[in-house]
């Protein structure tokens, strides 16, 4: 059986390139309005060290990880905020990607095929999925290369990660309702040596 993972090139479409942002302008308080003035430094008096807040919406989990695309739209900036122009919008639900840093709502991304951008947080899910890459993979019965063939799969084609047992080299997956075991460096979606569950 083979699994077609249809016309993966329309996975993401690019947006045609615009001027780069401007920063916001700032307003200036009137010249009277004395409280708007920072107060006079002393002579002498230290400056205040500057504080490094987090955002409530950065999560500290460890970078970089897999998450998967929540909607089947999803617009891709080249930088963390809406003044940053939309560089690709992808459009395959529950595709994996690599989140590769955290800023407030935004998170930076990398796809299997290596394009690298901003989506809000709101746009990405952590369900596990995988897609295969490179060549067409072959779906096993057990984790060895020797079990007989479930399927094979195209390149392009998603699938579900159920278990990825450490140490071993194999994942087990469902695509289609189709059930089988996959070897790691077929599929993009889950690190060399990482077990899946986590323990």
């Amino acid at each position: 059986m083979l699994v077609s993972g249809g016309a993966f090139a329309a996975d993401k479409i690019p947006r045609p390139k615009v001027k780069p942002p401007v920063p916001p302008i700032t307003e200036q308080a009137p010249a009277g309005d004395a409280a708007a003035k920072p107060p006079a430094e002393k002579p002498g008096d230290k400056p205040a060290p500057k504080q490094t807040v987090k955002s409530s919406h950065e999560t500290m989990l460890p970078l970089p990880r897999f998450a998967s695309m929540r909607k089947g739209e999803a617009y891709v900036r080249v930088g963390p905020g809406t003044r940053f122009p939309i560089d690709w919008v992808f459009t395959r639900k529950d595709m994996p990607v690599e989140i590769l840093a955290e800023n407030d709502v935004w998170r930076q991304i990398r796809d299997w095929e290596g394009t690298v951008g901003w989506v809000l947080s709101s746009q990405l899910t952590g369900r596990r999925m995988i897609i295969v890459k490179g060549v067409v993979g072959t779906l096993r019965s057990d984790p060895s290369p020797t079990a007989d063939p479930v399927a094979h799969i195209e390149p392009g084609v998603i699938g579900r990660l159920m278990e990825c047992p450490v140490p071993g080299d194999w994942c087990r997956i469902e695509v289609n309702d189709i059930r089988g075991w996959i070897h790691r460096g077929e599929v993009f979606g889950i690190y060399p040596t990482e077990p899946f569950p986590a323990p």
